[in-house]
């Protein structure tokens, strides 16, 4: 083949194989007269430097100092600009990072890193702990507020969501029913007549607790109703007490009233009248007492007491 035309394929066998590490290594292994052996080498270097430079970048995005490295280090550099872009976003975010930390629990500062973030990777983050915190201050306005009166106690439990003073709150509403006066104040038809009475119920044992409020109901025989208030009780047992009894409907018979001391033991509630007679009432159930009323003179008479839920304190 003459020179000319082998120089002229050569030449074709080179152009096409511009940007082309394999083609560019099979025109310099191959050629014979190699016009362009030279510059086939010069890229054949630049390429594979670029391959390696981008094996280079890629194994440094997201690390600032790899970053730095490439850029200091590269040759051809064709990811250069993407290194630089990268790595003041980098240094941004790490910038930012560091005034969004030193602004937690600060509810300016949050917001001041929020409105002047550019890449604002913790904007989310923020976000959230302003609404926390700002929702914090509001429930320890009213929770302070609130200190003391039991109703606006709980009206802040019914309505909080960070709820810092949770526990506290539990225990001051405890505190303060334990210390509020429980008492019912009215009256009662009793036998026929209207009685006033004030239930009291601050303090008291459970066990004395069920005696207490408005019993009605008894008929000790077929002429005389009865009916029984528990005032209150103290620790040791010893109840105040109201004692009526008067005609049944359609009956004549006295009716009276008389307050007394009684004694509630073992599941029963104990007085003398002053007749000297002794009444024994046990508790059936919560809301019925079994009267057993025996006379000066030994007589027995039964009766079954029920008790107004209303009269008692809740």
């Amino acid at each position: 083949m003459p020179a000319a035309d082998l120089v002229e394929r050569e030449q074709q066998a080179y152009a096409a194989a511009h940007g082309n590490l394999s083609a560019l290594k099979s025109y310099v292994n191959g050629c014979t007269v190699c016009s362009f052996r030279a510059a086939a080498r010069d890229e054949i270097s630049k390429l594979e430097t670029t391959q390696q430079e981008e094996q280079t970048y890629n194994a440094a995005r997201g690390n600032l100092s790899a970053l730095n490295s490439y850029v200091n280090g590269c040759t051809v550099c064709s990811f250069k600009t993407a290194a630089r872009d990268e790595i003041s976003k980098l240094e941004t975010t790490q910038q930012e990072e560091q005034t969004y930390n030193g602004a937690r629990g600060n509810p300016s500062a949050l917001k001041s890193y929020v409105n002047g973030c550019t890449v604002c990777s913790f904007r989310a983050a923020a976000r959230d702990e302003i609404n926390k915190l700002e929702t914090m201050e509001q429930e320890d306005r009213m929770y302070y507020t609130s200190r003391g009166n039991k109703y606006a106690l709980q009206a802040y439990l019914n309505v909080c969501t960070v709820c810092e003073h949770q526990s506290a709150a539990r225990a001051e509403i405890a505190a303060l029913e334990a210390a509020q006066p429980k008492r019912v104040s009215s009256s009662a038809m009793i036998c026929g007549r209207s009685v006033d009475y004030v239930v009291e119920d601050t303090g008291i044992a459970d066990a004395y607790r069920s005696f207490l409020g408005v019993w009605t109901g008894a008929a000790w025989n077929s002429r005389i109703c009865g009916g029984l208030i528990v005032l209150s009780a103290d620790n040791g047992g010893i109840a105040r007490v109201i004692y009526i009894y008067g005609p049944l409907p359609g009956t004549q018979f006295s009716w009276k009233q008389q307050t007394q001391n009684a004694q509630i033991l073992n599941g029963q509630l104990t007085f003398r009248d002053e007749e000297g007679g002794n009444f024994t009432f046990r508790l059936r159930e919560q809301r019925v007492l079994n009267g057993h009323f025996v006379n000066t003179s030994g007589a027995a008479l039964d009766a079954v007491l029920t008790r107004d839920m209303a009269s008692v304190p809740q």
